[in-house]
């Protein structure tokens, strides 16, 4: 996990003072569940009343997930669904498995939960008891319902520096193109290396870069025709890659952008470019864990021949 002073100074000064509050929200590309283990690990820790010792048989078993009064749901594959909720109201409203213990439940990746879902997150939140934290973690905040957010105090992780992060992947033999691009869409060096290494990874950047250069000569219905030709029908574009390339699009539609993205966008003006991005933003919020990639592909033609048209009557 990186440093995450002001975060850590802030959840530290809550245990001092005893005012842990019963349901927290972390926002952070990559450092959030890190970060969460971590506050269960303080909360559950037998070694030290402030932060966790990190080793432990209470911190360990939390690491290892074999904490009795420890759970951990995930949506990295699928969405979280409701009864997986309604499960684990019913575990934590029992009596405590483990002598002296609270009970600590994290939520990973909150966004992709099912509405079904949100709402009996939503009720759990509001019948808190006193010795259960709920912890929530998101990096598109913009996607958790509003009354699950009021509910939670809102811890947000600072982001790497992406100069750094830039730097940090020429040194590592990126090109300057793959690390600007990387640098401003993930959180570490590694994330970085993992990506650009990854199946489908040039051609992806490569179908996004031809269609921009398209749209960028007005040349619309063919810019959109290969995206549906080369995403859907060749299979470039899937769940693992339509997130890398509304990256490449929202990168190169940046009012500043690295010289080599700028020649693709160079004759839009910057109201342009803002419609695209609003629009491309638009689909990008739609991506969840088990959503159909040919509809978002689609639905994306549809917003950018609607964006043409806007500027063109």
């Amino acid at each position: 996990m990186n440093v995450q002073t002001e975060a850590l100074n802030l959840f530290h000064k809550q245990q001092e003072k005893n005012r842990v509050s019963h349901a927290y929200l972390i926002v952070g590309k990559s450092d959030a569940f890190s970060f969460a283990e971590y506050m269960a690990q303080s909360l559950m820790c037998m070694q030290q009343e402030i932060g966790a010792c990190g080793t432990c048989s209470v911190c360990l078993r939390i690491k290892e997930r074999t904490h009795g009064d420890y759970s951990v749901l995930s949506s990295k594959d699928e969405s979280i669904k409701k009864q997986e909720i309604v499960t684990l109201k019913e575990q934590f409203v029992q009596t405590n498995m483990e002598a002296n213990s609270r009970k600590v439940y994290i939520i990973e990746d909150v966004e992709n939960a099912s509405i079904a879902a949100m709402n009996s997150i939503l009720k759990f939140l509001e019948e808190p008891d006193s010795d259960v934290t709920a912890i929530l973690t998101t990096s598109q905040p913009n996607r958790v319902l509003e009354t699950i957010k009021s509910r939670c105090l809102l811890i947000q992780l600072k982001d790497n520096d992406q100069k750094l992060l830039f730097e940090a992947g020429i040194e590592e033999g990126l090109d300057e193109q793959d690390a600007y691009l990387l640098s401003r869409v993930e959180n570490t060096v590694e994330e970085m290396l993992s990506v650009s290494q990854s199946d489908g990874y040039q051609a992806t950047v490569d179908l996004a870069l031809e269609v921009l250069g398209m749209l960028n000569d007005m040349r619309i219905h063919e810019g959109v025709v290969l995206m549906q030709h080369r995403g859907i029908k060749q299979k470039v574009l899937d769940k693992t890659t339509i997130d890398l390339f509304l990256d490449v699009l929202l990168v190169s539609l940046d009012f500043e952008t690295f010289p080599k993205f700028n020649q693709y966008v160079d004759k839009m003006n910057d109201n342009t470019k803002l419609g695209y991005k609003k629009r491309v933003l638009m689909i990008k919020d739609r991506i969840r864990p088990g959503v159909n990639t040919n509809l978002l592909i689609d639905q994306l033609a549809y917003e950018i021949v609607n964006q043409h048209k806007t500027f063109t009557l």
